[in-house]
Parts: structure tokens; sequence; C-alpha cells
């Protein structure tokens, strides 16, 4: 059927497709098949399919090389999202710092890359211009990972104020909250001194939300925070940074 078509004047543009197709449902390897066809046509239309296949199946260190030549021919910003997308997912942080810092045009226009972008500033060590982005993404939005790169900046500048604030809001906000982050802000105003430390906690039990692992944990930060809370003197957690920073999310892809 497809050489009939051929023989009958199928373009050049319709025909590769359709053997790609073919071949496909006489089960060649379908990522093989989409590189065979760019490869041979560098079409613009077959490199796109390629990359939106690979990403599809997530294969990001074989997507990298074609998600890079889609954006440079294309620069579109969807185009260059994704290839920050790559660079986060595949952890190559100084690639993604670079191509960030090299294209602050697309960082501007989408929120998605600003959330990379104060995540590649924090990691470079630059936490003073991490926080200022921080601030303009959290004005407009309650996002979780905001909320996570807020505590590792505070923690690794020694900021407990904003931790307390950062406690305080989440108290304020605890409808809007899992067990888990409940559970992460206590932990951290216990550290800290908040005054909410023990709220937080025995929200954990009251609320609808609480998991039974959980609620373990909850009771024993629970007693802790109460005494603290009767003895207002005793020392903070020492180990601050170790224990909490690891409970922080990483930042999720986008």
């Amino acid at each position: 059927m497809l050489a009939r078509a051929v023989s009958e004047g199928l373009d050049q543009g319709q025909e590769q497709p359709l053997r790609r197709i073919s071949a496909e449902a006489g089960g060649a390897d379908p990522a093989l098949e989409r590189k065979n066809l760019y490869e041979q046509s560098h079409d613009l239309r077959a490199l796109a399919n390629l990359v939106n296949f690979l990403e599809e199946q997530e294969s990001w260190q074989e997507l990298l090389h074609y998600a890079e030549e889609l954006f440079r021919r294309t620069r579109a910003l969807e185009d260059g999202a994704r290839v920050a997308k790559v660079l986060d997912t595949s952890e190559q942080y100084g690639a993604l710092f670079a191509f960030l810092s090299t294209h602050q045009d697309l960082v501007e226009q989408l929120p998605g890359l600003k959330t990379r972008w104060s995540w590649a500033l924090y990691r470079d060590g630059r936490v003073v211009d991490a926080s200022a982005v921080l601030k303009a993404l959290a004005a407009n939005r309650d996002d979780a990972n905001d909320r996570a790169l807020r505590v590792r900046i505070a923690i690794s500048s020694g900021d407990w104020g904003d931790l307390i604030a950062y406690t305080n809001s989440e108290w304020s906000n605890q409808a809007e909250r899992s067990a888990s982050e409940l559970l992460t802000a206590g932990q951290l105003a216990n550290a800290v001194g908040g005054i909410h430390a023990a709220d937080l906690v025995i929200a954990v039990h009251a609320g609808t939300r609480r998991s039974q692992a959980g609620v373990g944990q909850a009771s024993v930060l629970g007693l802790g925070a109460i005494e603290r809370r009767r003895h207002p003197g005793l020392r903070r957690c020492s180990c601050l940074e170790s224990q909490h920073a690891r409970s922080c999310p990483a930042p999720v892809a986008r």
C-alpha cells in the first residue's frame, strides 16, 4: 500500500513518517526509527517528533543532545525550558547554571525557569541572589519548592529569625499543608524556639491528613516541643542543618 502511494506521487515529507510507522508496526525500535528519520532528513518536524518521544520515555541522557539542537534551531521558550528540565532532572547542575545564566531572557518569561534559576543560584553558593529571586516568586504564589528553598537558604545563612517566621507562616496555612509538611515545620520550630512547635505537631494528630508513620514522630516531637514551651531556656538543637536540611524536598522537575 505504501509502495502504491509512493508511485502515485506521495512526497518524501509524507513518505518517511509513513515508513517509520510501518516499521514500528513490524516491531522496530521506535526511538531508533525516529533517530534514523531525523538523521536522514534533518527535518525540523522529525527532530521535534524525536524530542517529544524521548521526553515521554524520560530518556534524559539521550534526549539532551536533541533537545539542545531543537532549541538551537527554534529559539522557542518551550524548547529552552525543556533543555533546562533535562539538565535539572539529570542533575547536571553546572551545565544548568551556565544555560540559565546565558538565557536570562527566557528565565524572565517563565516562573518554572525562575524556580530552577533560584535553586541553581543556591547550589552555586549565591544565597543572597537566590533569596532575591525566591522572594519575587513567593510574592505571587504559595509553592512547596519555594518553601523548601526558603528553609535551606535560612539554614545555610544561619537566619533563625526567618526560620521562625517560616514556621509561623506554616501554622497560619496549616489547612493547606500535608502531615509531612506540618511535621517538618514542627521540627524546625522545635529546633529554633518557634512558638508554634507544639501546635504544629498537635495539628498532625488532630488533622484527618495524618499517616501512621507521622503520628509516632509527632508524638515524640510533641513532647519535646511542650517541654521547650515550659522551659524556654532549653538549648537550641546544635545539629539543625544536618537534621533538618535533609527533610526539605528537592525541587520538582517541571
